[in-house]
């Protein structure tokens, strides 16, 4: 390509990128930003154009891989198809979680073409249950940050997702975030505890919301939204039974055979499920449960199309300090609370079996030690650690 080629391609694209409101940027084969939108540029940088992408997105001196993170440039470069991913960006205003379409660019080069970068920031406050809960979650590491990529990419659909991950770790507040990222996050959500639920007790759920007077002016449909099955694994054989076969309530031959049982309350029931998301938390490996025979095959290649597994707290030892000022922000907001290196040492050098939730314990019994001063590494006293005499 000339010069002259190139020079006006490089028009167009500028042009094109700067009718978009999102923050758009172009890089080339070796990594630099070749074009911004002013969107990008008010974000990140006035001097964006001529610096290696993760410079000006990430702040560090080396590649996406360094951050452990995949590259959506070079995705794009080995597959040439779109890419979509979760990156944690650095901006003036601090970090903040971005989804980064990536794209090949169209020009008639037999190289590696340039590649468009569209970004849409992830709203924070979509990952708590409200600005007035006290449960959000909190993190930037790499595996967070991947486990958050394939949240949005459940949200986005409404594919049956499967939430995997031990005691505390945060599943159900995940599996909430998921139905507010979604296009139903306005709709009800329907949570049932499979430990504590039989299949009457779920019947009785399902026709509570489908009862004509919870429905809108619309249809059960327009109002649907998403069932969030909490302990799966510990679901009893009838849950099961009874699950399999709402969940199988669009097949013709099933919805027959249900009509012969119940005709006006299993249509109405299996409308409901029909319509509504599944979202499916589970501490256990339900593959190992249907090996055996305690979990049905048949149940867990339904609801298990998309798995997440939500990574233990250490895995993600850097996510420490940004998850216990956040709760202590919530414990007394009307302080600025500023942790020690010594109790963040203290803090970090504990495994966490009971994850998250054993943090959140642990700095709550901290914090009122304390009674009002700041927190000593003295003050940080972990569960398994009670009990023990020193000579």
């Amino acid at each position: 390509m000339t010069a002259h080629g190139r020079t006006e391609w490089l028009n167009q694209i500028e042009q094109e990128i700067g009718r978009e409101i999102l923050p758009v940027f172009v890089v080339n084969r070796n990594h630099r930003i070749i074009a911004a939108n002013s969107a990008f540029v008010d974000i990140y940088s006035s001097e964006a154009v001529g610096r290696c992408c993760w410079e000006v997105t990430h702040g560090c001196r080396g590649p996406c891989a360094e951050e452990h993170l995949e590259c959506p440039s070079a995705r794009v470069w080995k597959s040439m198809q779109p890419f979509r991913t979760l990156h944690t960006h650095r901006t003036p205003q601090g970090r903040a979680h971005h989804e980064v379409f990536s794209e090949p660019a169209s020009i008639p080069e037999k190289r590696l073409p340039p590649v468009i970068h569209v970004i849409q920031a992830i709203d924070e406050d979509s990952l708590s249950l409200g600005p007035n809960e006290a449960e959000r979650l909190v993190g930037w590491s790499p595996p967070f940050t991947r486990m958050l990529s394939l949240a949005c990419r459940a949200a986005r659909t409404d594919t049956p997702t499967l939430i995997l991950g031990e005691v505390g770790s945060g599943r159900k507040l995940l599996g909430r975030v998921i139905h507010r990222l979604s296009a139903r996050g306005a709709r009800p959500l329907l949570s049932v505890d499979c430990a504590r639920t039989d299949g009457d007790d779920l019947e009785s759920k399902l026709r509570e919301a489908a009862r004509p007077e919870q429905q809108t002016a619309d249809s059960a449909e327009s109002r649907a939204g998403t069932l969030l099955l909490t302990r799966l694994d510990e679901a009893r054989a009838n849950l099961q039974t009874r699950l399999l076969r709402m969940l199988r309530a669009d097949d013709r031959e099933d919805r027959r055979e249900d009509r012969r049982e119940d005709r006006r309350e299993d249509r109405r029931e299996g409308r409901v499920v029909e319509n509504m998301r599944i979202v499916c938390v589970a501490q256990r490996d339900l593959r190992q449960l249907m090996e055996i025979k305690r979990f049905r095959p048949e149940l867990y290649y339904r609801v298990s199309t998309l798995k997440i597994s939500v990574p233990p707290l250490r895995a993600r030892k850097s996510d420490i300090a940004p998850l216990a000022k956040e709760m202590l922000r919530r414990l007394a907001p009307r302080r600025d609370h500023v942790l020690s290196v010594s109790v963040l040492d203290k803090l970090a050098g504990h495994d966490y079996p009971g994850n998250v939730a054993e943090l959140r314990n642990v700095l709550e019994r901290a914090w009122l030690m304390a009674g009002g001063r700041e927190i000593r590494p003295v003050d940080i006293v972990f569960p398994r650690a009670e009990g023990e005499t020193h000579a």
